[in-house]
């Protein structure tokens, strides 16, 4: 329950995001020829990449309801772009082109790596495995999840839960001390509402009054430890009309049904690779460079349940291979190491092997000595 300013954006995000009709660019359009990724960092700025055949180029971007503009680094430049999203359909003009991609859906397992909504209607438990963090959507509520944190919306769109990891709180002190920080910033004023109690035997708990987003608001914050070091928030929050003894009761509900486990971190706290397979699991690999005439485009698709698919579209002058379903280019995938050296094997269906050295060097990844792109995986999850 530590106040700061990035939480407090964070919240305010959600608050518009939930009350208000602006369109979500979040996510990966193609258009046959080009990808984007583009994210949310804070409310309408965003950043991202652009990748094709020349290479991958990172963008910077922002929106204003339904139009974006920004620009992309190529060799030096900054190209400029402004674009509109209608559905899942992106028009981008830039340099006196016009390209349209197309959203592309993703399906995810890892809940806090997707911006995607999800309507949850069973009580399934869904687990963060780099928090050790286990939880359980509300019957008819919708679920989105970006860096960092989770949160949920009610049915009717009044009532906001919020689901973040705690790795500054190591004793009841310490989450008495940060509940009593309450939350302030330039649109975000909460303060505690009454006594601080205990929750539970590894918790506290406390109600809130305020302002949120210029707007009169009541809410109700759990704070529980883990023994694996990463504890979890819950905070509910909604408009002063709408709160009541049953939102703070289904907030407590929340927060003691949650289940906390070790971590599985796919790197270290300085940036070191802790297990090869978690790192990999559930990724793209991109490898993409353009010669004279001659481009060569590769992606190997790590999918989390140990199977990948192998798609190699390079060639000349339009040439080159796709994904097929047969043997030949899919099979089932390893990853092993110590530290920051591993070996990636992929043993296709087919019968043959390949295998290849990993480095993770200057935060940048390489197999065989060349760098490949660790992106976001649009084929499998």
């Amino acid at each position: 329950m530590k106040a700061t300013t990035l939480l407090l954006s964070l919240l305010c995000s959600i608050f518009l995001q939930a009350f208000s009709q602006n369109n979500n660019f979040n996510g990966t359009y193609s258009s046959g020829q080009i990808t984007l990724l583009i994210k949310e960092n804070n409310p309408g700025v965003f950043s991202g990449h652009v990748a094709s055949a020349e290479g991958t180029f990172n963008l910077q971007a922002s929106a204003n309801g339904n139009n974006i503009s920004g620009s992309y680094a190529y060799y030096g430049q900054n190209i400029p772009f402004t674009g509109s999203l209608n559905n899942n359909q992106l028009t981008l003009n830039s340099e006196g082109q016009t390209f349209i991609f197309t959203k592309q859906a993703t399906q995810q397992n890892n809940q806090a790596n997707t911006n995607q909504n999800t309507a949850q209607n069973n009580n399934a438990l869904q687990t963060v495995a780099h928090w050790g963090i286990g939880y359980q959507t509300p019957n008819g509520w919708t679920m989105q999840a970006g860096d960092g944190i989770i949160y949920f919306i009610s049915s009717d769109q009044k009532l906001i839960m919020i689901l973040m990891p705690n790795e500054e709180s190591k004793s009841l002190a310490d989450l008495k001390y940060a509940a009593q920080q309450g939350l302030t910033d330039q649109s975000v004023q909460l303060s505690t509402k009454g006594e601080i109690v205990n929750f539970g035997n590894d918790g506290v708990a406390t109600a809130l009054q305020g302002v949120f987003n210029g707007r009169q608001a009541l809410g109700y914050v759990v704070g529980r430890l883990s023994p694996y070091q990463v504890g979890a928030t819950v905070l509910g929050v909604c408009e002063t009309a709408d709160y009541n003894n049953a939102f703070k009761q289904q907030v407590e509900s929340f927060a003691r049904n949650i289940q906390f486990s070790q971590p599985v971190r796919a790197t270290t706290s300085s940036g070191a690779v802790a297990d090869w397979g978690t790192y990999m699991k559930g990724r793209k690999l991109s490898y993409l460079k353009s010669d004279t005439g001659f481009y060569m485009e590769i992606h190997i698709y790590l999918c989390s349940d140990g199977s990948f698919a192998y798609k190699d579209n390079s060639g000349g002058f339009g040439n080159g291979a796709s994904i097929v379903a047969d043997s030949k280019y899919t099979g089932r995938w390893q990853a092993f190491g110590n530290g920051n050296s591993g070996t990636l094997v992929l043993n296709f269906n087919d019968g043959s092997k390949s295998t290849y050295n990993t480095e993770l060097r200057n935060e940048k990844l390489y197999l065989d000595g060349k760098q490949y792109f660790r992106v976001n995986n649009d084929y499998c999850n």
